[in-house]
């Protein structure tokens, strides 16, 4: 495995797999797992053959440093911020809509 690429994936990932619960059946985290490693091998094999060496170096060096640092940890917030407004969104469609992706609604309380 490509290790420039491989820790641009360790550097660059934001937990879009994260572990399961540790209360979780086993089942579950077993595919949860497979689900992680299949992600992370992906991931890295693609950065390894869409990026050059020099490429690789480049986005390394960048995520190293403090502004990159600081670029991956607004990524990570964006992200969480994300998952909260879609959930707001989500939960203003109408389920009782059947012509498709709902319709928004105002719910009364």
């Amino acid at each position: 495995m490509n290790k420039k690429a491989e820790r641009l994936f360790e550097l660059t990932d934001i937990g879009y797999f994260p572990p399961s619960r540790p209360n979780a059946p086993a089942k579950m985290q077993e595919i949860r797992e497979t689900l992680r490693n299949g992600y992370r091998d992906i991931r890295i094999k693609l950065f390894a053959e869409h990026y050059s060496e020099d490429q690789l170096d480049a986005l390394l060096n960048f995520y190293e440093s403090e502004l990159g640092r600081s670029i991956l940890k607004a990524r990570v917030d964006i992200e969480n911020s994300f998952k909260i407004e879609m959930s707001k969104f989500m939960q203003r469609l109408d389920p009782d809509d059947d012509g498709g992706i709902g319709v928004i609604v105002e719910r009364k309380k």
